[in-house]
């Protein structure tokens, strides 16, 4: 017997456009759900890039989209079956040139993607084990300052 699973977006506007997700559902064994890159190294802020939840303090009802959780539960809600969904997760992070090093938390002022890491030698994407490398190296630090999104950033 063989398996069919399809790769499927996170973005709203991605699924609703382009994916009849019922039917997909239907001859799919497996959704494989892209739940990363809700922010990337181009944004004009500093973001995770994979959050499980939303912040807490979220209000713009898009901004509180953008995370695994109500991702998940927006598929369930256009009828996949939980047991066919699949949590992409990622094993990498992005990196950003800021526009003040010291203001350099969650939602600081970017001006664009961080300098490549030694091997992945892409701006604004660092490998796992580059990050840590740097956190080992360069002694970087890991920060969760939202516990309730479950990501380090």
């Amino acid at each position: 017997r063989l398996l069919l699973s399809v790769a499927v977006p996170a973005g709203q506007d991605y699924i609703d456009q382009g994916f009849d997700v019922p039917v997909i559902s239907q001859y799919a064994d497996f959704l494989n759900v892209l739940s990363y890159d809700y922010h990337t190294s181009f944004d004009p802020e500093t973001d995770h890039h994979a959050p499980l939840k939303s912040k807490p303090d979220i209000v713009d009802v898009e901004a509180s989209k953008l995370n695994a959780e109500w991702t998940i539960n927006y598929y369930v809600s256009l009828g996949a079956p939980r047991e066919k969904l699949i949590l992409g997760i990622p094993t990498y992070g992005r990196s950003f040139t800021l526009a003040d090093e010291n203001n350099n938390g969650i939602n600081a002022l970017a001006e664009g993607p961080g300098e490549p890491g030694p091997s992945t030698r892409e701006k604004g994407y660092l490998a796992f084990y580059e990050i840590c490398q740097k956190v080992e190296d360069d002694d970087w630090q890991l920060h969760r300052p939202h516990p309730h999104v479950e990501g380090p950033y």
